[in-house]
């Protein structure tokens, strides 16, 4: 199951207490987001590694702190797989494929 993060409370929680996720940034409006997102549906429910996503449109704010916190330039689409606290491996746009997230998946360790 995905979780929408869209308030700084939910964001810095995530960020202080979740170990190993991914986080995607995603565009309302953008039809490579929309692709993006298609594979992130397609490969979630083999995932045991949490997916968080943010709305670019509804919270900026969570995109910039994600940004800062982990040095990683903001892209949307994006997804960063988040393990041990830092940026395992990222990828954004047309790379973002059901094939990267559930290797992703396998090499967090799950």
């Amino acid at each position: 199951m995905m979780t929408i993060i869209d308030a700084s409370s939910e964001l810095d929680e995530l960020l202080e207490t979740s170990n190993r996720f991914f986080l995607m940034k995603h565009s309302l409006t953008c039809p490579v987001s929309a692709d993006a997102m298609k594979e992130m549906e397609q490969a979630e429910p083999e995932l045991r590694t949490p997916v968080y996503v943010i709305h670019v449109q509804e919270f900026r704010g969570g995109c910039t702190k994600t940004a800062d916190h982990y040095g990683v330039k903001h892209e949307s689409p994006q997804v960063l797989l988040i393990d041990g606290g830092k940026v395992q491996n990222h990828t954004s746009h047309w790379h973002v494929t059901a094939d990267w997230i559930k290797a992703g998946d396998e090499a967090a360790g799950n």
